[in-house]
């Protein structure tokens, strides 16, 4: 009870003398701060290390396959795309279209 309680007030001193360091001096109020961070969460560092490490096995993993390639596809795999504006267009008389362009109103010209 009495180290959680001394932790505690090393914690909100750290805190306060990385505040009031912040308003003298900005590189050591930083400094303080670090401080004060790894004195309140001192998981944090351990879980930026573990991230950093996945981060950089990622990358390890990425090299280890080597550079990316592009290949082209072959024409007789891929079919061609219609598109369903144009073949509705085809369907469409000319008085169909006129009442289409009069609901858009002035937006289109006819």
């Amino acid at each position: 009870m009495i180290l959680l309680l001394m932790k505690q007030e090393n914690i909100e001193h750290a805190r306060f003398r990385a505040l009031a360091q912040i308003m003298i001096n900005q590189e050591k109020g930083v400094e303080a701060f670090e401080e004060y961070m790894k004195m309140a969460f001192p998981y944090l560092e351990a879980t930026k290390r573990r991230q950093s490490e996945s981060v950089a096995k990622m990358i390890e993993q990425e090299i280890k396959r080597g550079p990316i390639t592009v290949t082209v596809q072959n024409n007789t795999m891929t079919s061609k795309m219609k598109s369903k504006m144009m073949a509705r267009q085809k369907d469409q008389t000319r008085d169909q279209a006129d009442a289409l362009y009069r609901k858009m109103g002035g937006s289109i010209p006819i």
